[in-house]
This record gives structure tokens, sequence and C-alpha cells, in this order.
């Protein structure tokens, strides 16, 4: 581990009585046994080579801190404080391990439970009969030339079918400002269009008095001053 509390009271009460390099050596030592989570190495060599003990005054304080604050033990030297600190550790760790497994396992279950719920809505859909529409006419589907000219032909018309194609192909297939929903409305009202535009107007084929056209009566006035 790379971090543990320091008590900075009681690891003072309980080293009142050692001298400075004493006190830097159990430092040294402890910092060694929270790093390697384990009992020091019984070869005490070996153990000095690690803790970075040099010399005979550093080697002799050493052997002070490892007898009295240490056990020996048939794994190696064992420090009661540090062995609990370790245990607190393990045992947060493990509830913390407990608790990341049991929101893992919820979100799992969760994610599991929409999976199966979209896919039993897409057999739902896959299998569901569709419904009938009420209005008949009504279709989104843009008509082509031939579509238009066969029903034309129906209607006994001399509408261009081109021409209507062209036209709602240009302002994107709309009525006004509204997308359009049945085409054969509107070819029935352009036809409506084409009629009105297409039919004679009586002020130029009958007088106001409705008696012939305007070349006869002005053919009468002629005769009338002869």
């Amino acid at each position: 581990m790379n971090y543990y509390q320091h008590h900075i009271g009681d690891f003072n009460n309980s080293t009142r009585h050692l001298t400075r390099l004493e006190r830097s050596v159990y430092r040294d030592l402890l910092d060694l046994y929270y790093e390697t989570e384990m009992p020091l190495q019984c070869d005490r060599i070996a153990l000095a080579r690690r803790a970075l003990v040099k010399g005979i005054d550093e080697h002799t304080a050493m052997d002070v801190v490892l007898d009295e604050f240490f056990t020996l033990e048939a794994d190696g030297y064992h420090h009661e404080r540090c062995e609990k600190e370790l245990a607190l550790v393990y045992q947060k760790s493990d509830r913390a391990r407990a608790s990341a497994e049991k929101r893992w396992e919820k979100y799992r279950n969760k994610t599991d439970n929409n999976a199966n719920a979209m896919r039993t809505q897409c057999d739902r859909n896959a299998t569901q009969d569709p419904i009938p529409s009420n209005n008949t006419t009504t279709t989104t589907t843009r008509p082509t030339v031939d579509q238009v000219a066969e029903y034309i032909k129906t209607r006994s018309t001399k509408i261009n079918p081109q021409s209507f194609v062209d036209y709602y192909s240009a302002n994107g297939w709309k009525v006004g400002r509204n997308a359009m929903k049945d085409w054969k409305a509107a070819v029935r009202t352009w036809e409506k269009n084409e009629n009105e535009r297409n039919k004679p107007t009586g002020s130029f084929t009958q007088n106001s008095k409705g008696s012939g056209s305007v070349a006869d009566n002005l053919r009468a006035k002629l005769v009338g001053m002869q």
C-alpha cells in the first residue's frame, strides 16, 4: 500500500525513550511493513539492506527497535499495530468491493431487463397485424409521371402529367405550406383550375343584351347608316 495513517500521538508516546536515530530507523521499518503489507523478513542483514540501514550505529538502532516493538515468528517480524491497521484497510476494501459488486449486479440486472423488454416489444411489433387506415385516399407516396398519366386517363382530361409532377417536385410536394396528403385530389384541383382558365368569357362573344355577336351588331349598324 502507498498510504497509511500515522498517529503522531501514539508514536511519540511509545518512542519518547528512543534516540533520534532509533526513532528514524523505526519509521523506516514501519514504512517498509506497510509498503509490502507483510511481516519484515527474519534475516536481519537482508532486512538492513532493504531498510537502508548502514554502519554499526544504525544496525544497533535497528536491533533495539526490532527487539522492543516487533515479534519474531516463523514468517518474519510482526508488528501488532501494523497488523490492525492493515486489517482495517482490508475490511474497508472488502466492503467497498462488495458494494461495488452489488451496484454492478443491480445495474446489470436493470440492463438485462431493459434489453429483454426491448426485445419483447420488437417481437410484438414484428408479429402485430397492421391497423388499417380509415382514410383510404390519403397517401404520402409521391407519384410518378406514369401514375399521374394513368389517373388522368380515368378523368378524360388534358392535363400534362409531366408538368404536374415537375411543379410539385419543385415545391417539395406541398399544398400551400402543408405537405401534400392526396396527390389525386391535387390532380383534380389542377384539372379544375385548368378548366377555369380555358373557359371562354361572355364579354367577347355576346353584347350586353345578348342579342348576337359583336360583329353582327356592328354589321347591322353599318347597314342602317347606308
